[in-house]
């Protein structure tokens, strides 16, 4: 990641790579605005990997050559070593970095660079993120990769668009309870399960990679549920807005439907009964360290608030 006087800064951070003593197979620039999950990086490089393509990113050609569009460029170490040969460079091309780069190859062999290329993810862990919409719903619920990576579960009569399944009933907010046994209902007939499930409400705040990672740290403990773990009532529950579990919950669930007696209004407290566990080992904390936010999130770049509420 480069900041300043991009063009001279990127020769020296070049210079700086080809005296290390070991390279990497691979090597990535982006830009401090760009949002892409890192798991999504990883995949984009593993697909690299097999293909004869030296750099990928947006492509373009306006000068005498091709060269890679700066907000991300990925180049396998080949280039690095071709690069390395020129260095250090007197006469800079020009003041923008990714241009530059394009001047060092300077090269009209097309084969030689790939469009960025993600994919759907592919990994050996498998796992369903579901989230509930409704009137409520911003039209922008898919701002985020996490959201778009959701099944979307709705209402019977409803004329929103952006609906995965629709549910048999209509709902309110204090029918959740209900909405998810039909949500659960609905996973329990599907062919084939997942070994993780993960609802997020659709104000939550938070990255794809971290769920990633989460669910991959989950993954090789013997916890069963994991998220804000409360227990005001005589059972452990997750504060509902997200809490991931895994396949055994779900089958243990699957079991017992139908389940026509809800405790609690709360969709949340509701998924604790039909659990109705009080071994605390099966419950493990989701947010230690800080990886999501409801509602609202701000740092010295960006600040996204929710500004209505389910509720309101």
């Amino acid at each position: 990641m480069l900041r300043g006087d991009f063009s001279n800064k990127l020769l020296d951070v070049l210079e700086h790579m080809c005296k290390t003593p070991k390279r990497t197979d691979f090597y990535v620039k982006i830009d401090d605005d760009l949002v892409m999950s890192e798991s999504k990086l990883d995949e984009v490089i593993k697909v690299m990997a097999t293909t004869d393509c030296q750099i990928t990113g947006g492509i373009a050609r306006d000068y005498g050559f091709y060269w890679p569009v700066g907000q991300i460029y990925i180049f396998k170490r080949a280039i690095l070593e071709k690069i390395c040969p020129q260095l250090p460079v007197t006469n800079v091309f020009h003041p923008s970095e990714d241009i530059t780069f394009g001047s060092l190859l300077n090269t009209t062999d097309r084969s030689m660079f790939c469009n960025l290329d993600i994919r759907e993810a592919s990994e050996n862990i498998t796992s369903t993120v579901f989230m509930f919409r409704g009137d409520f719903s911003s039209d922008f619920y898919d701002l985020f990769s996490l959201q778009k990576r959701a099944v979307r579960y709705c209402d019977n009569d409803t004329t929103i668009s952006g609906c995965d399944v629709k549910l048999p009933r209509n709902y309110k907010w204090g029918t959740l309870s209900s909405k998810l046994l039909d949500a659960l209902e609905v996973m329990c007939k599907a062919p084939k399960k997942t070994d993780f499930y993960v609802k997020i409400d659709d104000d939550l705040i938070m990255s794809e990679s971290k769920l990633d990672e989460v669910i991959k740290r989950m993954s090789t403990t013997d916890c069963q549920v994991s998220g804000r773990i409360a227990r005001d009532f005589e059972f452990y529950w997750a504060v509902g807005q997200i809490y991931i579990f895994k396949r055994a919950i779900l089958e243990t669930i699957c079991a017992k439907l139908p389940i026509t007696r809800q405790l609690h209004g709360s969709e949340d407290i509701s998924f604790g009964s039909f659990i109705n566990s009080t071994d605390r080992s099966m419950f493990c904390d989701l947010d230690t360290p800080r990886n999501h936010w409801h509602k609202d999130y701000s740092d010295k770049r960006i600040k996204i608030e929710y500004l209505i509420q389910h509720n309101e």
